[in-house]
């Protein structure tokens, strides 16, 4: 597994960003998505970016944010 991180695309509002363990860039995608309620668009590359990056490493079964707690991974998609 691979260290991801999530981050949105937005020039206005709040920076949104999620690390998380996954096979792939999609399935880290598709984690964020389905389990962070404010990143439900996560899947769409013109939103969010996501590439390799392990500045921040949750466990597996954890999405870190830079802004909250960590979030419980529950829908794995």
């Amino acid at each position: 597994m691979t260290y991801f991180c999530v981050q949105s695309r937005a020039t206005a509002g709040p920076m949104r960003t999620y690390w998380v363990q996954a096979d792939s860039a999609e399935a880290a995608r598709t984690l964020v998505a389905l389990n962070v309620a404010v990143a439900v668009e996560a899947r769409d590359e013109t939103l969010f970016d996501c590439i390799q990056d392990d500045t921040r490493k949750p466990s597996a079964g954890l999405i870190y944010s830079d802004t909250e707690r960590p979030i419980a991974i529950k829908v794995s998609g």
